[in-house]
């Protein structure tokens, strides 16, 4: 059985662009928690800069191709067109 490195490549660039946008909802978390500003300071800028980091390292996995092809579905002003 031979493994497609290409598919693979795909999909592992498609993850890395999914735990990245994961990290914008912990970001929004991080000034409730109980830490010193500074701290707080810290992770987010951490958080923004890993995930602007993991967004390009999976765009660069995943392809242009792969990569217009979501971004057109997750798009909110096409979610509700019909298409004929």
């Amino acid at each position: 059985m031979r493994i497609d490195k290409r598919f693979i490549m795909k999909w592992a660039g498609l993850g890395l662009i999914v735990i990245a946008l994961l990290f914008i909802p912990v970001m929004a978390l991080v000034p409730f928690m109980p830490l010193s500003i500074k701290q707080k300071a810290v992770i987010i800028a951490v958080l923004a800069i890993g995930g602007q980091i993991l967004t390009w390292i999976g765009v660069f996995l995943a392809g242009k191709e792969m990569v217009t092809r979501y971004k057109k579905q997750l798009n909110p002003l096409n979610w509700f067109r019909h298409t004929k």
